[in-house]
């Protein structure tokens, strides 16, 4: 037996097998997003991600750009883990490029910015990558992050399209529009040499762009995210 909240509203649902999942499809305009304390914002050294009208963007650009300036948000709580999450992109004219839209894996507060793994995805599909983030905020590659799987490029995402990936044991898998863009083990960074892991901590969402602003975040987002256990 399952139990869940059957309504419009997001779902966070509970199986006896300690199976968790959460669901939503942002039908809030909340700023920061939070849907009932649901996800976290703040301590986590970003920027706020708002709702609005069914789709969940960033607001980096209202700090004025930045190396690591990304909006973040998480789950609040425990979560296993072995995760997969799965989003719909928002995608509508006028987006330019280096946008991001970024899906968090095994994230928590570090001293000065989020600490776990992120992948992102370039608006126009140049690049589909992975690092992992150190927990600092300085910007600077092989210090407050590690590239794991570096540019990347696929065919330009469409509004509409799933962006997913999974997490299990050191295995991190990407898939964009129903195919599976690559695999890629993550005690490796881009080059083969060993990293260290991280095996706790929460899943969620973030959003970058280029610096200095002169964009609108709300053009390329999410409509829905789905968090589950594997």
């Amino acid at each position: 037996m399952s139990y869940a909240l059957r309504s419009s509203r997001p779902r966070h649902v509970l199986y006896p097998a300690a199976v968790v999942s959460y669901s939503t499809s942002f039908p809030l305009s909340e700023t920061p997003l939070s849907e009932g304390g649901v996800w976290t914002n703040s301590g986590l050294g970003q920027t706020n991600v708002v709702s609005a009208a069914g789709e969940a963007y960033g607001t980096s650009s209202a700090a004025g750009g930045g190396a690591t300036a990304d909006s973040a948000a998480i789950l609040s709580g425990s979560w296993p883990a072995n995760m997969s999450v799965s989003t719909v992109l928002k995608k509508v004219s006028g987006t330019v490029d280096f946008q991001e839209v970024e899906m968090l894996f095994r994230c928590a507060a570090g001293s000065t910015a989020l600490r776990g793994y992120e992948c992102f995805l370039e608006q126009r599909g140049q690049y589909l990558s992975l690092v992992k983030r150190l927990g600092t905020n300085g910007g600077v590659e092989g210090v407050d992050y590690i590239f794991l799987v570096d540019v990347f490029p696929v065919t330009s995402p469409n509004d509409g399209d799933e962006f997913k990936a999974t997490i299990q044991g050191n295995v991190f898998t990407a898939y964009l529009a129903g195919s599976l863009i690559w695999t890629h083990d993550i005690t490796k960074d881009k080059n083969g040499t060993a990293v260290s892991t991280y095996n706790d901590g929460s899943v969620g969402i973030g959003f970058d762009g280029p610096g200095g602003g002169g964009y609108a975040d709300s053009k390329w987002g999410f409509k829905s995210f789905t968090a589950s256990t594997l």
